[in-house]
């Protein structure tokens, strides 16, 4: 849905900067790498790779900027925040790990926004309860900053520490650190997506780092303007999870499904809701899918298909109907309404319902009108283009580009037919309907002579 959001950006004009983060070493990455008896970068490569393909087969626009934590720069990075928290004391070692002091940080930059709202005899911290003592955390809500190093495990020199890795939630300030605030001092980050399970703490915890690191080095700018939250993907009802086997790849539902049908599932969802992936749902789509694609072809094949002489002569002639100007009337309404949806992120629902009823209007007035108006048809056409292009819905024809070949070849054929009247040669009459039958059949372009 980020995917969503950022071309609703786009098309309202703003120019955006995607980046996106790759955790490359974790807890449950060197154990599966130990399973498999290979090493970490040869698994995280392998899912890097398998991921980006998905995404691309999904139509998924790639980002601007990549991050991974383990390159040379997030490293260096991750050591001057930590550096940065334990010269003023808002961080500690423990046996060469490093955690942060939360309740210090609290008193300089107060309670983070994305902390859970505790209840009255929940306590606040501290005193909620004691520390076990196991613990090597001053406080329960101190997090570990930088692990120290285990046998069997990657590991990264930091001198005045020692060596050892990353931990979860700094790798992302520092990442974020080098794609954007570096390179835009003074802006902070405008949106800072993921999914609803890393509010608290994953992102609860950077907001906590970034903007404890701000204010250490006297920087005055917030860390994220907004945090947009994706709802839970369940499966059949249930909470998508691999440790309870209710689990489906990308791989596997486009077995099933096209591409088309899986955004449209998406894009019909409200995205900060919980979405329930069943066979219910993708019928849904997959049948709002045909209805789109149908809509599609008999817009292209009107559109693609030059007028008679007699149509040409009777268009000219004839004044705009009622209809006409009534459905004219209609797309504009449709416009404004879209637009209006258009700058809110999360409105693809309202408006793909909107293009349904729509397309419902337009396909009754070209089945009732002995000569449509082929100048709003081509209008009508152009947006859904637009608006097919807008939400990474691809059909087989839905590009400029595309739709001035298929004229062109409609004009070759209308040529060749008008050869075949002048000199009454059959055999050009079949080339025509070849080109129509099967050349284009065969690219999945569907033309309907009329």
């Amino acid at each position: 849905m980020t995917d969503v959001a950022q071309r609703i950006l786009e098309y309202n004009g703003y120019t955006v900067t995607h980046g996106m983060n790759f955790t490359d070493i974790d807890d449950k990455i060197i154990k599966k790498a130990q399973e498999l008896g290979i090493s970490v970068d040869r698994l995280t490569e392998q899912y890097t790779k398998e991921f980006q393909s998905d995404m691309e087969r999904l139509h998924v626009l790639p980002p601007d900027l990549v991050r991974y934590a383990t390159q040379h720069e997030t490293i260096e990075m991750i050591q001057t925040y930590i550096n940065k928290y334990l010269e003023h004391g808002y961080a500690y070692v423990v046996d060469g790990s490093v955690y942060l002091d939360t309740v210090k940080t609290e008193s300089l930059i107060g309670v983070s926004p994305y902390a859970p709202v505790l209840l009255p005899d929940e306590g606040n911290g501290r005193d909620c309860k004691p520390v076990s003592a196991a613990s090597v955390k001053k406080d329960k809500r101190d997090f570990v900053l930088w692990k120290a190093s285990r046998p069997g495990e990657p590991t990264w020199e930091y001198p005045s520490v020692g060596p050892g890795r990353p931990g979860w939630h700094i790798e992302c300030s520092a990442m974020i650190e080098l794609m954007y605030t570096i390179c835009h001092p003074g802006l902070p980050l405008t949106i800072h997506s993921g999914g609803i399970d890393l509010k608290f703490p994953h992102h609860n915890n950077e907001y906590i780092q970034s903007t404890l690191y701000n204010a250490l080095i006297h920087r005055d700018v917030s860390f994220v303007q907004e945090f947009v939250h994706i709802g839970h993907l369940h499966i059949k009802g249930c909470k998508m999870s691999k440790s309870v086997r209710n689990f489906i790849s990308i791989d596997e539902a486009l077995k099933t499904s096209s591409p088309n049908a899986i955004r449209m599932a998406f894009l019909l969802h409200n995205s900060s809701k919980t979405m329930d992936y069943s066979e219910i749902s993708m019928k849904h789509a997959g049948h709002m899918v045909q209805h789109f694609k149908k809509f599609n072809e008999a817009m292209e094949s009107f559109r693609a298909t030059p007028a008679t002489v007699a149509e040409t002569t009777a268009a000219e002639t004839s004044e705009t109907t009622t209809v006409d100007m009534n459905l004219s009337k209609t797309f504009a309404d449709l416009r404004m309404v879209v637009r209006e949806l258009l700058t809110d992120l999360a409105s693809s629902p309202h408006v793909i319902n909107e293009l349904h009823v729509f397309s419902g209007i337009v396909h009754k007035y070209m089945e009732g009108m002995v000569s449509p108006d082929k100048s709003i048809i081509k209008k009508i056409a152009k947006y859904y283009l637009e608006m097919y292009e807008l939400f990474g819905l691809r059909y087989g024809s839905n590009t400029a580009e595309t739709h001035v070949l298929l004229e062109t070849i409609q004009k070759i054929r209308a040529d060749i037919r008008a050869a075949a009247k002048d000199t009454k040669e059959p055999s050009l009459y079949a080339l025509s309907d070849k080109i129509r039958d099967v050349y284009l059949k065969d690219a999945g372009i569907q033309i309907n002579d009329r």
